[in-house]
């Protein structure tokens, strides 16, 4: 990918659409387009191979925007990301399919307690390469505290409708990123 991105950048260059002297800022956004592209695309074909568009879309609804914000464990690398992302998707369409007959509905309170509760304690774990200031940490908590209590209304209403699976959806993403991601990541920088 590294290849195309410069031969991008420097096609542009060439073009005269962008300065030498902004190359780097052009790479590093390319670079990031790519990425989210190439994990957009893998996204939908695991969506479409395991036919759960539905599951798909619930773990990315309830995943991602606390991931923003909680920080947690990283790949070292973009390919170890991606594989190990969707790895993590697939055994959640898996776990959603296979345990959406189960009757645990009353008891996702009480996960969701104990999840909401490393969040808030743990959250946001940084990262080597992104240190965290203490009036960022104190916003990133507030954020990662209106954004668990947005996702609990939404899956109480759901629990309410009947609708367990779209429940069972919120509650594995969360149990991923609590207890996956933010765990992980605290215990790889040893401060747990």
């Amino acid at each position: 990918m590294d290849k195309w991105v410069r031969k991008l950048v420097q096609y542009n260059i060439d073009k005269g659409k962008i300065s030498k002297e902004d190359a780097d800022i052009y790479k590093f956004g390319y670079t990031l387009l790519f990425e989210k592209a190439i994990i957009f695309l893998i996204t939908l074909l695991i969506a479409f191979i395991f036919d759960a568009f539905l599951e798909v879309l619930i773990f990315c609804i309830a995943f991602i925007p606390l991931r923003v914000y909680s920080g947690g464990y990283h790949a070292k690398s973009t390919i170890k990301c991606m594989i190990l992302s969707g790895i993590v998707l697939i055994c959640n369409i898996l776990a959603v399919q296979q345990m959406s007959d189960w009757e645990w509905g009353k008891y996702f309170i009480i996960l969701e307690l104990v999840l909401f509760l490393v969040l808030i304690v743990l959250s946001p774990v940084e990262h080597e390469n992104r240190k965290i200031e203490e009036s960022e940490r104190r916003y990133f908590r507030h954020v990662v505290l209106g954004i668990y209590i947005i996702e609990l209304v939404i899956e109480i209403i759901f629990l309410l409708l009947g609708w367990n699976q779209i429940v069972l959806g919120f509650v594995l993403a969360h149990v991923v990123n609590a207890g996956v991601v933010v765990i992980s990541g605290k215990c790889r920088r040893g401060t747990v």
